[in-house]
Formats: C-alpha cells, sequence, structure tokens
C-alpha cells in the first residue's frame, strides 16, 4: 500500500489531536441536571421572554471509542468526547404565524462550548429573524452566507469529489483536476491534525495515516476523496476515501464590513430542502435570511430559493470575513459572493 501513495500507520496520537476531555468520566447526573437548568435560565433573564411562545433547552455529552484491525497488520484505537448545548424557541408573528429559531454548537471539551447566556441570546436573535419575513423580488443578488451555514452551500462537492462519484461516472468534477474549479480567493483544505478539531482523527478508514490536504487552492482543484478501493478501481493513487476537517482561511474583515458599500445584499443565515445534482453541479435550495442595505438590517426574508451551479457562484466569490465557524466539521468563516440567483416573488 506504501508503493501506491499513502503510508500506513497510527499517525497523530490522540493526546496530540486533544480529542478527549478528562472530565467526562466525572461527569454525573447533578452536573448534568444542573447545565441544563443554567441554559433554562439563561433563556428566563432574557430581556425579551415575555414574547417568547415555547423555549427548549438541549443539553448532551458523549464518548465513544472506535478501534480498527486490518488485515496488513494495521491496529488503531481512536477515543474522543463530546459536549453540545443549544436553545430552540417559537415565537408569535402579528399575522399569528409562530416562527421558530435556534442557536445549537458542539465541541470535544466542554471549555470550548460558549456561555449559556450566549446561546441563549443567539437563540432569540436567531428567532427574531424570522419575525415578519417574506420574499422580495426575485432576481440576482449579492450573497453574504452565515458562517455556520457554508457547510450547504460547499457540501454541493462533496459528493462529486468522491471516488465512488468518478467510478459511476456521475461527478461534475471529473477531468478537472489541476483546473480552476473557483475564484482564485477560495481555498478549502482538508485538515485532521487540527488540536480538538470535531473531524479530525489519526487515521482514516483504510488505516492510511491521516495527513493534511488542499482540496481547492486558490481555486484550482488539487484533491479528490480516493480511498484504496476506487484507486484500484480508478487506477490512480489514493488520497483518502472521507472528509476530516475542511477549513476555509479567514479574512480579515468583519461580515458586514464586506457588504457595507453594497445597496441591497441577501444575507442568508438558514436553509429549509433543496436538492443538488452531482452530474451537474446545478442546486436549489430553500433559504432564510435577511435583506440589507449598505450592510443595514431591513427586512427579514423567508419563502425564497437560491439556485445555480455550484461552479458558477464558487466563481463569483468574492471574500472570506473574519469570523470563522468553529463548532462543526466545516471551519468557515462567513462568505460574499457576488451575483447570485435568488427567487421570491
Amino acid at each position: 500500500r506504501q508503493a501506491e501513495g499513502a503510508s500506513c500507520g497510527i499517525g497523530a496520537t490522540d493526546a496530540e489531536l486533544d480529542c478527549v476531555d478528562a472530565g467526562w468520566d466525572a461527569l454525573t447526573a447533578e452536573a448534568r441536571r444542573a447545565h441544563a437548568e443554567a441554559l433554562e435560565a439563561a433563556v428566563d433573564a432574557l430581556p425579551e421572554r415575555g414574547r417568547i411562545l415555547s423555549a427548549t433547552v438541549h443539553v448532551a455529552d458523549s464518548a465513544s471509542e472506535a478501534a480498527r484491525v486490518m488485515s496488513n497488520g494495521f491496529e488503531g484505537v481512536h477515543r474522543t468526547t463530546g459536549f453540545s448545548h443549544g436553545v430552540e424557541m417559537t415565537l408569535e408573528d402579528a399575522d399569528g404565524r409562530r416562527p421558530e429559531g435556534y442557536a445549537f454548537t458542539s465541541a470535544l471539551h466542554a471549555a470550548d462550548l460558549p456561555g449559556v447566556g450566549s446561546v441563549a441570546r443567539e437563540a432569540w436573535e436567531r428567532s427574531a429573524q424570522r419575525l415578519g419575513s417574506g420574499p422580495v423580488a426575485s432576481g440576482r443578488y449579492p450573497m453574504l452566507l452565515e458562517n455556520r451555514v457554508v457547510g450547504r452551500i460547499l457540501g454541493v462537492l462533496a459528493g462529486p469529489l468522491s471516488g465512488a462519484e468518478l467510478h459511476q461516472q456521475r461527478s461534475f468534477l471529473a477531468g478537472k483536476l489541476g483546473t480552476r474549479i473557483a475564484a482564485e480567493g477560495l481555498t478549502i483544505l482538508d485538515e485532521p491534525l487540527l488540536p480538538r478539531g470535531l473531524g479530525s482523527r489519526p487515521w482514516d478508514g483504510d488505516g492510511f495515516r491521516a495527513r493534511p490536504m488542499a482540496v481547492v487552492r486558490a481555486g484550482v482543484l488539487e484533491n479528490y476523496y480516493i480511498g484504496l478501493y476506487h484507486s484500484r478501481k480508478l487506477g490512480v493513487p489514493p488520497t483518502t476515501g472521507s472528509r476530516s476537517n475542511w477549513v476555509v482561511p479567514a479574512g480579515t474583515t468583519a461580515p458586514m464590513d464586506l457588504v457595507r458599500a453594497l445597496p441591497h445584499c441577501i444575507w442568508v443565515t438558514g436553509f429549509l430542502g433543496g436538492n443538488s445534482n452531482g452530474l451537474t453541479g446545478d442546486f436549489s435550495f430553500g433559504v432564510q435570511g435577511v435583506l440589507l442595505e449598505h450592510g443595514v438590517p431591513v427586512r427579514n426574508l423567508s419563502e425564497m430559493n437560491v439556485s445555480g451551479n455550484i461552479g458558477e457562484v464558487l466563481e463569483r466569490f468574492v471574500a472570506a470575513a473574519d469570523d470563522p465557524w468553529r463548532f462543526g466539521g466545516l471551519r468557515s468563516p462567513s462568505l460574499r459572493f457576488d451575483d447570485v440567483s435568488f427567487s421570491g416573488t
């Protein structure tokens, strides 16, 4: 297998990846209850509490251990812990609708979770963005994609990058290795060795040692996800068969400053359903968000779709903001794109 372009072995240790919170084993039912009660109290302390019809808090933690033994002699054990908390709330709109919003975060270490007060505040703010929402005129708008939802758009690439889709001739990215598929400013890195990364790992499903790799660098497609099985089918060296942490390098400008000069911009803060076609790269997703004028919110949006071809949208990437999302397997800041098609009224 080493001759096929990848090396076997344990690679980074769990200690180096810092995947385990040593305090997890000492957690008690009382501590978990106290966490949930603190989050509930933070919701009750919101100045807007009287406008909330209902709120539900979520607190969870876990530990997992994966052992892999392979016929080539590879043996490995990987252990992780996980913690999460969040709030869902329902408000009452003037027309009788009951819009909902949420804030939810996950981390491998309890200390990395944001405080209960900030989670409660974010849940209110995201819920309030649904009040009075509706569509605006269909057309092409600049798009500011909120950091926590970037994965819905970039995720359109995930299937077409895989060896399985390439082998079955169902990928619009086939034959594009080494060519530009996005604006020069866009880079997507696969970083399996990030300490405390939710997608970090010492080895992959084939037992290959985890190594960082560029998926897209300066707009150029540099790597596919090729596991051992499909490397033999395709006659190419293996890379790795699945994603770890995707990282989009952050910029130095606050999200709203990226759009301050624009008379109109749609700030996408959530998605509702939709579909994509890996063979063509076409997609259509329902969106929620806010219409901005010179970076100032002027109307809450719903009942709209964003659609197009992912290759064309990535070519319209303008800049990354300075706010990377750290609570998921995609560490991306908010991203600005120009001239994106939205359908509304």
